[in-house]
């Protein structure tokens, strides 16, 4: 269930019954949105404005936290630290926990307002204005309601709602009457009243006796009920439980709710046990749905890389069929250059085996036969000897597919975060990732002209169009060369699978623009300065300088990246 108003009270009854009193030791920042306040008893208070999993509790073991605090949490260090909890109160019985620290300075307060999607942490000084946000709310996103530094704090809007726990029962009673013939009483009373969720509407209307759709509930059902929920929250007689859903998932209440089995809970565990217990679970199966999605989602990748392979070393093999044919083009060339018309796309020859048949020769209208001769000679060579090459490969990318294929359905079927771990550590499951953040010094920097000075390991060619080609020479060279002078928009190159040297192509911002011949020509340099630059055909991938990302304490030059695409090129070393 969420972390609703009646579990809220729970925790805010046992944080009165055993913190008020006490001082602050330390104050730590786990994560961005988590904080964990330690008191001198050694007891561990979690408050967290996590947009999914809001919540406070005790927390009975610690958490790693960053080397370097956050500000906010600095912020509390330097307010709360060695103050004395006041009290600890609920905000008009909604999920808003207040915390009032005294110290010589005088009061603060952390509000920590755990609404889902909506929640936040504050630190109030006694005037009123807020002294620090978890996360800042600028008067962009609410013009209502800004929360930073500085401003006055402005409670949350009750949407209208009453606190039912304020006034008589027999007022609050009365205004769930006058709502219920819009809908029935169940949705009167999470319209009238705040901290309504849908298990706490639940236990009142069994306390009344009431329909979810009665348009007329007795008023006494509902006083009797409201009744004894105030009975409850103010002398904190909460019966903490855990049981099953109706979707059969792990659930915790404040009090035991009809029609649901509840575990047995005879130790009278916490409210806050039960709690970190069911969040612990929650936390621990959204870690290992996140670790499957992205170890998932790399073998995906590293799938559709090997049947690109695949469809690769087809194509070469494709063209090595027509080796004979390549060959016959070009010994008939050779034989009649004579019928080979100037400017002509196409000649009718004589087929050289002498059976007296005509074949069509495919021309280069800027060449001349004999020119044209040579390359179908050179293409029959190239293409007999990458076939021979291909077949290798090929065996390798099926063994490979067939691996991650396996990887992928073990991934799958993992039982624990350790497992997939696991999994990741003993095969290639590539790491998925963005593009590591651009610091607000580089965003300020101004443009560098094409004409920067580099170092002596990365070189400059002129590409066509007058495009600028950037490689490196080393594997040091690379690494300058790909994090520190390439832009994200440049367009990035490396031969698949081989060691080669890092292409950049300078696109001024604009990658859409580049030419053909452009990305032909990097490919040739990113060809032939690789273990490949002998074979007939290579493949070289391309992608944007953004989409690749150096992983801390890879060797130099080892990159990983996305969203490739693929030439086919021959190298050409002259």
């Amino acid at each position: 269930m969420p972390f609703d108003s009646l579990s809220l009270a729970a925790i805010t009854r046992e944080i009165s019954d055993t913190l008020v009193g006490d001082r602050i030791q330390s104050i730590h920042q786990p994560e961005s949105l988590t904080l964990i306040l330690t008191f001198s008893r050694k007891r561990r208070l979690l408050i967290s404005a996590h947009p999914d999993f809001a919540r406070a509790y005790f927390c009975s073991h610690a958490l790693p936290h960053p080397a370097q605090p956050p500000a906010f949490c600095m912020l509390l260090r330097k307010h709360l630290e060695g103050a004395r909890l006041k009290s600890a109160q609920q905000s008009r019985f909604d999920r808003i926990l207040e915390l009032e620290f005294i110290r010589s300075e005088g009061a603060m307060t952390l509000v920590a307002e755990l609404m889902g999607r909506h929640s936040n942490i504050m630190l109030r000084g006694a005037d009123g204005v807020l002294r620090g946000v978890i996360k800042p709310v600028p008067v962009s996103v609410n013009r209502f309601r800004e929360l930073a530094a500085g401003r006055d704090y402005i409670p949350p809007p009750s949407g209208g709602k009453a606190n039912p726990l304020d006034a008589t029962a027999e007022e609050r009673a009365a205004e769930v009457i006058e709502r219920s013939g819009d809908g029935g009483a169940g949705r009167a009373i999470a319209g009238a009243w705040t901290g309504m969720s849908p298990t706490l509407v639940t236990w009142l209307l069994e306390r009344a006796g009431i329909s979810p759709e009665d348009p007329q509930p007795p008023e006494a059902g509902l006083v009797r009920a409201l009744w004894d929920l105030r009975e409850i929250v103010a002398n904190g007689r909460f019966e903490p439980s855990l049981g099953p859903d109706k979707a059969g998932r792990s659930d915790f209440w404040a009090l035991p709710m009809p029609g649901q089995p509840v575990t047995a809970n005879p130790e009278r565990v916490s409210m806050s046990r039960l709690v970190e217990q069911f969040f612990d679970q929650m936390l621990a199966a959204k870690e290992l749905e996140d670790l499957r999605r992205d170890a998932l989602a790399g073998i995906k990748q590293a799938i559709q890389r090997e049947r690109r392979k695949l469809d690769d070393f087809d194509r070469v093999v494709e063209e090595a069929s027509r080796v004979d044919e390549f060959r016959r083009w070009a010994e008939a060339l050779m034989a009649y250059p004579g019928l080979v018309l100037p400017g002509a796309a196409e000649a009718s020859l004589p087929d050289p085996s002498g059976d007296e048949s005509v074949i069509v020769v495919p021309l280069d209208p800027e060449l001349d036969a004999v020119e044209i001769a040579e390359r179908y000679f050179h293409k029959a060579r190239d293409a007999q000897r990458s076939a021979q090459q291909v077949a290798e490969r090929a065996v390798e990318s099926r063994m490979a597919l067939q691996f991650l294929e396996g990887q992928r359905e073990r991934v799958q079927t993992a039982k624990d975060v350790e497992d997939v771990r696991r999994l990741i550590a003993t095969g290639p499951v590539p790491r998925v990732g963005g593009a590591p953040p651009v610091s607000p010094a580089e965003t300020g920097k101004k443009k560098r002209s094409a004409e920067t000075v580099l170092p002596s390991g990365v070189r400059r060619v002129q590409g066509p169009g007058g495009y600028e080609i950037l490689y490196g020479r080393s594997s040091s060279d690379n690494d300058y060369l790909t994090t520190r002078i390439a832009r994200p928009n440049d367009i990035w190159l490396h031969v698949r699978g081989e060691t080669s040297a890092h292409v950049v192509i300078r696109t001024n911002n604009q990658p859409g623009r580049v030419p053909r011949e452009t990305l032909l020509e990097a490919a040739n340099v990113a060809a032939i300065h690789s273990a490949s630059k002998h074979s007939g055909y290579v493949s070289v991938d391309y992608t944007l300088r953004k989409y690749v990302v150096k992983r801390r304490g890879s060797p130099p030059g080892t990159v990983e990246y996305r969203g490739e695409k693929t030439l086919q090129v021959q190298p050409r070393l002259g």
